[in-house]
């Protein structure tokens, strides 16, 4: 979905069709979102997945050189590509924030020293608890 219209349509059928937990993704994203997402038929439920740009470059070589089955080494991050990745960890962090606000429920995780499993994890138990109150 590369709009806000599809994914506000895609959201909107999902809550009408009793799909009960609809996960959206904010790398495209903005605070404008919340209009509707926040409902009186839902719970946002905001999660800040926060890491340090030293280790996200590190985890972009390493996608990219086991897409490419290359050393991690031979992957080179381009300059355009570096301040990308600082730009969205900061519109992320604002984002979390403004939202934040009006979130019935929001976390925050420090994913540095995290797998991808052990974060699934604590995402997994956080909602639960939500889902369970």
């Amino acid at each position: 979905l590369n709009t806000k219209e599809q994914i506000t349509f895609a959201f909107q059928k999902a809550i009408e069709d009793g799909i009960p937990v609809v996960i959206v993704e904010g790398i495209m994203a903005t605070s404008t979102w919340r209009e509707f997402l926040k409902t009186e038929e839902t719970i946002l439920y905001t999660i800040l997945l926060d890491t340090t740009e030293e280790v996200n470059f590190v985890r972009l070589r390493q996608r990219r050189a086991e897409k490419k089955d290359i050393n991690i080494e031979d992957i080179i991050l381009e300059d355009k590509t570096l301040e990308n990745l600082r730009r969205k960890i900061k519109n992320f962090s604002n984002l979390f924030t403004k939202v934040g606000t009006e979130s019935d429920y929001r976390t925050y995780f420090n994913t540095d020293n995290l797998s991808a499993e052990e974060i699934s994890k604590k995402v997994i138990k956080e909602l639960v608890l939500i889902l369970t109150k």
